[in-house]
């Protein structure tokens, strides 16, 4: 019994150090969380002078969840992995450009790969873009791959050009001819793995012009620039260009953008079109629209910033060499821990 008072001010101390550092990690995060949320407030207000989207319709597009929203985009040390994309042989591409039925001027177009490398467009192809952006909740690292799931009006009989995509390697995007819509299937995987995780994913699509349109499925919001119609459906939120004036900022023009939030999904799917949103019924035959239509994900200026602080893992542990006084104690110190964490 003479140790007793002695263990007893050691298995103390030992507690009081862990709630010490317990207590420094926990101010730590709060510190750093308050100062991401204030850099994070002057982005946007930033980005609202920039846009002419107001802070408060950026925040009420993002939701509650604005720190666990992940913007899909570009990042710096995206790889591209070309899947079961197949390119055409050199004699496919002859016969191509000497059809009199493909305009002049896409033939230059063609070959100079100005939006990537081009591919025969078929459904169930797939590609993947390793390290593709971060997971904002996690900080982890996400890759992406693209599913080609469905395909609108075949009009490669009346302009030549067979159904054909240029994908990019750089951006997370296409451009397409001779259909006139792709819904494509984006999977979110755990970087290295086909591990599917879910997110709440940020779509930003620029270049919605010339009568174009996207529609994104199970979207919950939509943001849309002044020139992008509300073109909505029951199971699908869209936007719809009406002037038809080609746009040729490469997406940076607010006016022609459109913005979508998906929450909490492995997956998004979504329809680009040259004309009607889901399958182009309405076009493109008849139109006189007889080239490429491009479209991006990301690559344009909207909310975040960067990636908040992680949420810090906390851990103590009790000893064994309690005695049954201390066990008050033991509960004071669960209920002070507890306390903290909140």
């Amino acid at each position: 019994m003479g140790n007793t008072k002695a263990t007893v001010d050691e298995v103390n101390q030992d507690y009081q150090t862990q709630l010490n550092n317990i207590t420094q990690v926990v101010q730590k995060y709060q510190q750093d969380y308050a100062n991401w949320e204030k850099s994070n407030k002057q982005f946007l207000e930033d980005t609202a002078a920039k846009t002419g989207w107001s802070v408060q319709q950026v925040l009420d597009f993002l939701g509650k969840d604005l720190p666990n929203v992940s913007y899909i985009s570009a990042g710096a040390n995206m790889t591209f992995d070309k899947g079961t994309l197949q390119s055409f042989n050199q004699n496919e591409l002859n016969s191509i450009l000497s059809n009199p039925k493909v305009d002049p001027g896409l033939k230059g177009y063609i070959a100079s790969k100005a939006y990537g490398s081009l591919y025969k467009l078929a459904q169930g192809t797939t590609w993947k873009y390793n390290n593709a952006f971060i997971d904002t909740k996690t900080g982890k690292s996400v890759d992406l791959k693209v599913t080609v799931q469905g395909l609108g009006l075949d009009y490669s009989g009346k302009y030549g050009l067979p159904p054909m995509i240029m994908v990019g390697e750089k951006y997370i995007g296409s451009d397409v001819a001779g259909i006139g819509a792709v819904r494509y299937e984006l999977t979110f995987l755990e970087h290295g793995t086909n591990t599917p995780i879910n997110i709440t994913s940020l779509i930003g699509v620029g270049d919605v012009d010339a009568k174009q349109s996207v529609a994104v499925y199970d979207a919950v919001s939509a943001l849309r620039g002044s020139e992008n119609k509300d073109y909505s459906g029951n199971d699908y939120l869209g936007s719809i260009n009406t002037n038809g004036v080609d746009d040729f900022s490469e997406g940076k023009n607010t006016q022609y953008q459109s913005w979508f939030l998906v929450p909490n999904s492995s997956t998004v799917s979504y329809v680009f079109s040259a004309a009607d949103p889901v399958w182009g019924n309405d076009a493109p035959d008849g139109s006189g629209f007889m080239g490429f239509y491009h479209q991006n994900l990301g690559g344009i200026p909207l909310p975040i910033k960067n990636t908040p602080p992680t949420t810090p893992q906390i851990s103590y542990h009790l000893d064994s060499a309690l005695l049954c006084d201390s066990f008050t104690f033991c509960l004071f110190f669960n209920y002070i821990y507890y306390f903290v964490i909140l």
